[in-house]
């Protein structure tokens, strides 16, 4: 089902099938299995093999960084390979013992609670409390420190709004959601809610 979307529209539906695949991969519950020596290096390959395969650019380089990146003009084919790349980190982070263990650390568990937040609301940030620390400090401010100012300001704000609106809007509207479906469809067997203990990516 989750490649429908990919044949039918190429181009947007790729994304849409790789939101289908991660659903579908939440919906394993898969549990840390993979410990020792062999299966760390072998987790820490596979790690770096998905974050060069999500940090592909299309133009022959690759970057981490633009792991993180949406590009408009990526073709289908670079948008499966990021697709892939970001599936097979988050698989092999489930399944490894020692990077759950590492994600699963209180500050990792708080950013995987606001994570959602924080992605909604980032780029709005970064465009207006980053640009405005930035050219306020214009003429008084060396270029680099206010560089840094303006990073600093958007990532305060953007934590502090991001925790809010976990709190007071996703955490209701999950619970919401969930107390619907379940008087519903009452025998599918939906879960009720609990909070994240191990950070989201």
């Amino acid at each position: 089902l989750s490649l429908v979307p990919m044949v039918l529209y190429p181009g947007y539906g790729v994304y849409f099938s790789f939101f289908m695949l991660g659903s579908v991969i939440a919906s394993l519950d898969l549990k840390p299995v993979l410990q020792g020596p062999v299966a760390g290096t072998v987790c820490v390959l596979l790690l770096m093999v998905g974050l060069f395969a999500g940090g592909y650019t299309g133009s022959g380089m690759t970057s981490v960084v633009s792991f993180t990146q949406w590009s408009s003009g990526s073709t289908p084919s670079v948008v499966l390979l990021k697709g892939f790349g970001a599936a097979l980190v988050l698989v092999v982070t489930l399944l490894s013992v020692g990077i759950s263990k590492f994600l699963s650390r209180p500050v990792f568990v708080r950013l995987g609670r606001i994570s959602f937040s924080l992605y909604l609301i980032h780029a709005s940030l970064i465009a207006y409390v980053g640009h405005y620390v930035f050219f306020a400090l214009e003429g008084s401010v060396p270029l680099h420190y206010r560089t840094v100012a303006g990073a600093a300001a958007t990532l305060v704000v953007a934590l502090g709004v991001s925790a809010l609106l976990t709190k007071w809007i996703d955490e209701p509207a999950v619970r919401f959601s969930q107390a619907l479906g379940r008087r519903l469809l009452p025998n599918t067997g939906l879960p009720g809610y609990t909070k994240p203990q191990v950070a989201a990516l």
